[in-house]
């Protein structure tokens, strides 16, 4: 029996800056209804009071859950929490293994559909839509009110806004269950890796709090002192650097400089170029701004909302299936993006900042910001008695290309630890002796050319990369050397344009080496070696006038920075489509084998898993092995992985 299940709730503490785990455990929040129903049978509501009150209807539903075999809900998690932190821990409900939970936005992301659901019934046109009045009502009821004069009250409590609150929440289970029934349910092996994901969210990681509350205070006392500075700078005509708007308007009225936008890539370009003299007053305020407006500071306090206090731990970091490709996003303090840290002496910088010392801090460093950045991944810590293992793989997509595209000459040089970085460095240079520069370069070429990238936009990812000496020229020669060092990743990408096109066109089968191309209903899907599927959206193939004439291309629609549109795809990004793909399953059946080792993983980003084990209790070797493995349907590959052991988390 398939129970489908959603939760209105309220609360006074913020679910997006919180997270989900926090949120359910606040004792401010509530249960206000939930909307349930068993298979295909009427959908039912329980209220608050129902709950409060254990009517006969409750009873019912305790008596009928232990039989349910799956839950579905839309963004699972959530309703998890709730479940166990509200239904279970206040009101003594049944505990409900995490194996019968079912995601159905974590099922619309593996096809690359929106996972919001209101957005996913409109793509999908199906016969019952969100109620977008009800869900600006749950919205308004589910945080608390300002009280007035005349109305005292905490929350927003008329009744007949609680009718309207039920049927909104019966008509999501509505869509949902509509929904249910369109998508195909995760393979045996995804819902393993759902489950293991769902596993890892619900363990979380430590926080160092002492480190978190340190670094808040010290860079509230940094923001008020250049706050200060900016408005010396500007004559008390700017109350500090937080507005966008007043900041262009002073530039270009009392500094006679034009400036586009405030984003932190317009202002760094403005302060190194040589064609606009900036005056020392307008420099100030603009380097003051960078400082102030260093996304990774804020992190700290993203850290304080969410961190569970009984055990110092944040949950619910990750998000599965977050790119098309399969990979994870991060949530809450987006581990994904932490900055690299470039102070080197760490712990003194730790022991300043835990003990708020400002002063000490800005004496020896200088940049606050800058150093409360870089030390932003020590605040994650395994607690006390245990050690983090920390392993990546090396270069895991360059790795998975060369394998893809059939280069076993070049699977072989990984495979015996040739550094092709060097190699490639030697080739472009034309010397035999390499710096450390040239090697860099020689890395950016062989990480980043794999993909179809023109010379200017080589130039521009080593330019962000802060890799001196790189013309747009030179960046061209160095794209053509790597497609001639290499040349069946080039013919990859031809291979895989035109496979995917002649699959569409033809409706059928296609097969390019490992990869195998079909149609399903409206998606185009490529069958990885590992038996998932990518998957895109109502594609088509429109004929383009090109510099070499008329050239078929391949376009489908799908969801770019928050729109739902229609986008290219081009050999070069089915590669890297492909190669990402088979990336990440090499780390998903890692994540599987490790914590079946008993190396249980508390945070992955990107190609790296992070174990917290009891000190002296496990092998660094063993974890690199695990990582390692090679399945049976990436024979050949070169797979590597470099690890560490730390008690506090580190690059």
């Amino acid at each position: 029996m398939i129970l489908h299940l959603d939760f209105e709730t309220r609360s006074a503490c913020d679910l997006k800056k919180c997270g989900a785990w926090r949120y359910s455990i606040d004792p401010t929040t509530e249960i206000l209804c939930f909307a349930y129903a068993y298979d295909e049978e009427p959908i039912q509501i329980m209220t608050r009071q129902d709950i409060v009150m254990q009517t006969e209807q409750l009873k019912d539903f305790e008596r009928l859950t232990p039989r349910v075999t799956e839950i579905h809900a839309h963004n699972a998690n959530f309703e998890m929490c709730i479940w166990e932190n509200v239904l279970v821990r206040r009101f003594g409900f049944p505990r409900i293994e995490i194996s019968k939970w079912r995601c159905s936005a974590a099922r619309c992301a593996t096809l690359s559909l929106p996972r919001k659901l209101e957005k996913v019934a409109q793509v999908l046109g199906l016969s019952v839509q969100k109620d977008m009045e009800g869900h600006r009502l749950m919205l308004k009821m589910s945080k608390p009110r300002k009280p007035t004069k005349f109305d005292r009250s905490v929350w927003h409590e008329k009744p007949e806004d609680f009718q309207k609150l039920y049927r909104y929440c019966s008509n999501d289970v509505a869509v949902e269950r509509k929904l249910d029934h369109y998508l195909p349910p995760l393979s045996a092996k995804e819902q393993t890796v759902w489950r293991y994901d769902q596993i890892i969210n619900r363990r979380g990681v430590s926080v160092d709090y002492e480190l978190v509350t340190g670094a808040i205070h010290i860079f509230s006392q940094h923001e008020r002192d250049l706050t200060t500075r900016a408005k010396e700078a500007s004559s008390f005509i700017l109350p500090g650097v937080g507005s966008r708007d007043k900041l262009i308007e002073w530039l270009s009225l009392f500094e006679g400089v034009d400036m586009e936008n405030a984003q932190s890539a317009t202002i760094t370009k403005l302060l190194s170029s040589s064609e606009i003299n900036l005056s020392s007053n307008a420099r100030e305020v603009l380097e003051i701004r960078q400082q102030l407006s260093k996304s990774s500071v804020k992190k700290y306090q993203s850290m304080k909302n969410a961190v569970d206090k009984t055990d110092m731990r944040i949950r619910g970091t990750m998000l599965y299936h977050a790119a098309g490709t399969g990979r994870w996003g991060g949530r809450i303090i987006q581990p994904q993006n932490f900055p690299c840290g470039t102070v080197k002496d760490v712990e003194t910088a730790l022991h300043l900042i835990k003990n708020q010392d400002y002063e000490g801090l800005s004496l020896l460093y200088g940049d606050v910001a800058g150093v409360l950045s870089s030390t932003i991944r020590g605040a994650i810590v395994p607690q006390e008695g245990y050690d983090f293992m920390v392993a990546d793989y090396a270069a895991i997509e360059a790795r998975v290309l060369v394998w893809l595209a059939g280069d076993t000459e070049t699977c072989q040089k990984f495979q015996n630890g040739v550094d092709l970085y060097i190699e490639m460095a030697k080739k472009v240079y034309h010397t035999q002796e390499i710096s450390k520069v040239q090697r860099a370069v020689g890395k950016q070429i062989i990480l980043g050319c794999g993909y179809s990238m023109s010379g200017k936009k080589f130039k521009e990812t080593c330019d962000n990369a802060g890799i001196p000496g790189i013309s747009e020229e030179f960046a061209v020669k160095l794209v053509k050397a790597y497609r001639e060092t290499f040349p069946l990743v080039p013919k990859l990408w031809r291979r895989l344009n035109d496979t995917a096109i002649k699959t569409v066109r033809t409706k059928s089968l296609q097969t390019a080496g490992a990869l195998k191309f079909n149609m399903k209903g409206p998606f185009l899907v490529c069958q990885l070696p590992s038996g998932r599927c990518l998957a895109w959206f109502k594609p088509k193939v429109v004929v383009k006038d090109t510099a070499w004439g008329e050239r078929p291309e391949l376009r489908f629609m799908g969801e770019e920075l928050g729109q739902w549109r229609e986008q290219r795809v081009y050999g070069g990004l089915l590669a890297e489509n492909c190669t990402q793909a088979i990336a990440r399953d090499l780390l998903a059946e890692a994540i599987i084998r490790c914590e079946d080792a008993g190396y249980p993983i508390v945070l992955h980003v990107h190609d790296e898993l992070v174990a917290e084990v009891p000190k002296g209790e496990r092998s660094i070797g063993e974890f690199e092995k695990l990582m390692a493995v090679s399945p049976d349907w990436a024979e050949g590959c070169p797979v590597k992985a470099e690890g560490f052991v730390c008690d506090r988390y580190r690059k």
